[in-house]
């Protein structure tokens, strides 16, 4: 599956809201997803970052889609989403 896509450095997913910065590491973007501890509430939009090595993506969401990132069963579709974006 496109999730599981192993590059040969880890990939870094940071997710920026207006007063803090979540950041994780791992050797696909959802074990990156899954290292983050999940914030009590998210009421603003953020912006997630992923980039291994040389390439890069960067989206910014609203709320509702920035929950998704901490559901466990959305976390697999997301990590696949932005994978893709990332070739």
């Amino acid at each position: 599956m496109c999730y599981n896509y192993i590059m040969s450095k880890p990939f870094v997913v940071e997710i920026i809201f207006p007063d803090r910065t979540l950041r994780g590491k791992g050797k696909t973007v959802l074990e990156a997803l899954e290292t983050i501890t999940p914030p009590i509430k998210i009421f603003t939009k953020g912006t997630v970052k992923v980039s291994s090595g040389e390439k890069s993506v960067e989206r910014t969401w609203m709320p509702s889609r920035m929950k998704r990132l901490f559901r466990p069963l959305s976390q697999e579709i997301v990590a696949k989403e932005l994978t893709y974006l990332m070739k």
